[in-house]
């Protein structure tokens, strides 16, 4: 019932929402510590790392450059940067694509990032092999890994998620990475076995089950055992969502394609209308419905 005050204050009760996941509730309580006490070693380190979840990374970078102003020998640092450098590089990849001019300097920029990130990525390697840390050196090959995907160095970015799944059979966020590279390579009975391991190591996580059936989904000589394996990786993955999630419509419309190319345009039907249940402007849920209605002769519609 007291006031709120001082910046132990402020960072006691951000790190009680960090706990819960409650990322933006406590981020706010580390930004108030920091503006109290500047150099909150903790605050601004706990603030970097609810940043990097609330993908705002330029400032988790701002964070962890104050971070390593005070400890300049913490490998997990470097780790943690080198993620937000390449969380950036990403965000200007995407805006680069989206623009309707030309995006030059964005890209220049998403490439610039992506050497920071591969460099503090060395220092953190460089550090582990005066002080090993299992944990850290995992969560390094594994953002490294990204880092070779987002470049398109598929053979780098493999060894990486290897490595990182011998150093840690029982980290999931590695098998489910190398299947998205395998999917990328074309190779999706591997992608397949990545993310079966992963989903066997997560159960609980729906992007496992939808990411495992758009590997069969894109399949160039589809089967139908393949086609009902999709469906009922989409089925769970619907079930795990909470209602409205922002992946409904995309999984509802993704079922309803396999329906459709199997014949069954009812329920094929059923499933574009759920989708645009969640979201009435759903574009391809929209574009899918009216080819089911001109299969059905159901024109007007």
């Amino acid at each position: 019932t007291l006031q709120t005050s001082s910046a132990i204050d402020h960072f006691l009760l951000g790190k009680e929402q960090y706990k819960r996941n409650e990322w933006s509730a406590a981020l706010s309580h580390f930004r108030e510590a920091i503006v109290i006490q500047p150099e909150h070693f903790w605050a601004h380190c706990l603030s970097a790392i609810c940043g990097l979840q609330l993908s705002r990374p330029i400032q988790a970078k701002a964070d962890l450059d104050a971070c390593l102003r005070t400890e300049p020998d913490f490998a997990w640092l470097y780790e943690l940067r080198g993620f937000a450098s390449y969380q950036v590089a990403v965000l200007a990849r995407r805006w680069a694509e989206n623009l309707q001019t030309d995006g030059s300097i964005l890209r220049a920029e998403a490439d610039l990032q992506l050497k920071e990130a591969e460099a503090d990525f060395a220092k953190a390697l460089e550090l582990l092999k005066q002080r090993p840390n299992n944990e850290v050196q995992y969560a390094l090959l594994v953002n490294r890994g990204l880092l070779w995907h987002e470049r398109r160095e598929w053979n780098k970015a493999v060894a990486d998620f290897e490595g990182a799944i011998r150093l840690n059979g029982a980290g999931w966020q590695a098998h489910a990475n190398l299947a998205q590279v395998y999917s990328r390579q074309d190779k999706p009975d591997q992608a397949i076995e990545q993310f079966s391991r992963a989903i066997k190591l997560r159960p609980d996580l729906a992007p496992l089950y939808s990411a495992r059936a758009g590997v069969d989904l894109r399949r160039k000589d589809q089967t139908g055992p393949q086609r009902e394996r999709a469906l009922r990786d989409l089925d769970m993955a619907i079930s795990l969502e909470p209602p409205g999630s922002p992946s409904l419509p995309k999984d509802e419309t993704t079922r309803a394609l396999l329906l459709h190319r199997d014949g069954r345009e009812k329920d094929a039907l059923k499933a574009c209308e759920k989708a645009l249940e969640v979201d009435p402007n759903f574009l391809e849920a929209h574009r899918l419905k009216i080819d089911v209605l001109r299969k059905l002769n159901r024109h007007s519609e």
